[in-house]
């Protein structure tokens, strides 16, 4: 099953980077949590594909560019940690932002059923019940 989480999680990336909402969501349980960051001031969890509807539209009025590639995913058993580059140009101002994050995938039945957003690798390999450096 977990080279069957890294597929499916490695599909939803790249139906992303095509726009393809849709096929993002196919990926994700109908009542799939998404949790922000706990490090934001507002952090909150979005709840079913229109939570993550949501969280999509609010997360992409900030910026005017855009680019989440992911650059490793590990599998953890039901669960996939993906270090994400990412790229984005915020509305406005103009700002340049480069960063790596960290997405949890928690998987059941070839879908994601909880996304844990995070800034620190430390935080998302406990997260993901890995080894908090990589061996």
């Amino acid at each position: 099953m977990s080279r069957e989480n890294l597929d499916v999680v490695r599909a939803g990336y790249e139906a992303w980077s095509r726009g393809d909402v849709d096929s993002v969501l196919a990926s994700l349980d109908p009542e799939v949590e998404l949790h922000d960051p706990p490090e934001s001031p507002d952090a909150q969890t979005w709840h079913g594909h229109e939570g993550y509807r949501r969280s999509l539209e609010q997360f992409l009025t900030a910026w005017e560019e855009v680019s989440i590639e992911p650059e490793q995913l590990v599998d953890a058993g039901d669960k996939v940690l993906a270090q994400v580059h990412y790229r984005g140009k915020s509305k406005g101002a103009g700002v340049e932002v480069e960063a790596h994050i960290f997405h949890v995938f928690t998987m059941r039945d070839g879908r994601g059923v909880r996304v844990e957003v995070y800034g620190d690798e430390r935080q998302a390999r406990k997260a993901a019940g890995l080894a908090a450096t990589p061996r």
